[in-house]
């Protein structure tokens, strides 16, 4: 469902960006 694709999004969005902070820092 569309309500499932967007938390996924979010969540995923989430992970990169704690990668790339993990990896910046």
């Amino acid at each position: 469902s569309e309500v499932f694709a967007v938390a996924f999004g979010v969540l995923a969005a989430g992970a990169i960006i704690l990668t790339l902070n993990v990896l910046l820092l």
